[in-house]
């Protein structure tokens, strides 16, 4: 009937669409390519993406608690998107008001109380330059039903000391409530995990530069790294990645809570096989040191521990397999002492995260003798 009432179906009037807006055929290929670092030539091809992109990350900028974090991330978000389109930071800030002063008004027309309203608390402190305040977050996750900004909450937490979000815990840190955030975070992982394989089976991401294994590093890595620090409390937690399978060098290529390039400039990070991360490689075993400052333990670290983690009391160490092969691990430590550790439904959330990070690097990273590091990255030497 479409055909003969309009001489065409919607399907072939959306594909002329796709093809004449030069529109992506999948959202997922927006998102990936959104992700991508702009440059010049981006600017007519993949407008979409480039729109997207620099949604998604004054979204986040706006998001942070402090004015002079905001300032910051946006002016690099303002450099970055400037490679790709026509953006300063003038044009954003303005952009940004205008933006930010509708979506106010506009809530205000539909008359809400006070305490339902959502974007007048988020945006108004970008407008007045002046922190968020600390009500904001729990005014948005109260009236959000879909558990949307819970989440993001997670996922956008800046990994760096004063960008940590401090919740009330024991004595070593870790927060009350940890077994719950950390089931809730696996379920996340979970979905983001499932999402992730089946774009790579169906190759939606067929015209990003990079291997598998790097999607995975820079997409699912970083993620599930901050979520267990947010959750567990730790100071930092880190992915040591194997540089080469016949090579015991170890680099430091993603990480929550340090800047893991910092990490890579101070040292070279090897294992001797008389140290204690060896013995833990060896016998495959997940490993609480509740106190490393003990002579004992102290004495069986390598040399470069005490020179990237200096105050550094405790620590956990998690080994991670792909196709029987140690490919890295991951190291999560707090400034105190921790007797405690994790209890055994914490170990076993963590060790169902490693199980999915390992299922993906199973599927897509590849069994040769490569390393598992961020693209461009030069492990120290």
């Amino acid at each position: 009937m479409q055909r003969e009432l309009f001489s065409i179906t919607v399907e072939a009037l959306g594909q002329e669409i796709v093809e004449a807006w030069s529109l992506p055929r999948s959202p997922l290929q927006v998102i990936a390519r959104a992700g991508l670092r702009p440059t010049p030539a981006m600017s007519g091809r993949d407008w979409l993406p480039l729109a997207v992109g620099l949604a998604t990350e004054v979204a986040r900028c706006i998001r942070l608690a402090r004015h002079a974090d905001r300032e910051r991330e946006l002016h690099a978000v303002s450099r970055r998107f400037s490679h790709g389109m026509s953006i300063n930071d003038d044009r954003l800030h303005d952009m940004i008001t205008e933006a930010a002063s509708e979506a106010i008004e506009l809530e205000l027309s539909y008359g809400p109380k006070p305490e339902q309203r959502a974007l007048q608390p988020l945006l108004e402190p970008y407008l007045d330059k002046q922190d968020l305040a600390p009500t904001a977050w729990a005014t948005l996750e109260k009236i959000d039903g879909t558990g949307v900004i819970t989440r993001f909450k997670l996922r956008s937490i800046v990994a760096n000391d004063s960008d940590r979000t401090a919740l009330p815990g024991n004595a070593a840190g870790k927060p009350y409530g940890s077994e719950a955030m950390l089931r809730k975070l696996v379920d996340d992982m979970d979905a983001l995990a499932l999402i992730y394989a089946q774009a790579e089976r169906d190759h939606e991401f067929s015209t990003i530069h990079g291997s598998a294994t790097q999607r995975i590093m820079k997409r699912f890595l970083p993620l599930m790294l901050q979520g267990i620090r947010q959750c567990l409390g730790y100071e930092r937690v880190v992915w040591f990645a194997r540089a080469s399978l016949d090579d015991d060098l170890w680099v430091p290529s993603a990480a929550a809570g340090v800047d893991p390039d910092h990490l890579r400039a101070m040292t070279s990070t090897r294992l001797d096989k008389q140290d204690l991360f060896m013995a833990v490689l060896r016998n495959a075993a997940d490993v609480h040191i509740a106190d490393c400052t003990s002579e004992k333990i102290a004495s069986s670290l390598p040399p470069w521990f005490r020179i990237l983690y200096p105050h550094t009391h405790s620590f956990l160490i998690m080994p991670v397999k792909s196709h029987d092969q140690y490919r890295g691990f991951i190291l999560a430590d707090r400034p105190t002492t921790d007797p405690a550790g994790l209890s055994t439904d914490e170990l076993a959330q963590i060790r169902l995260l490693r199980t999915r990070f390992g299922d993906l690097l199973d599927e897509f990273g590849g069994s040769g003798n490569s390393a598992l590091i961020f693209e461009g990255t030069t492990p120290s030497q």
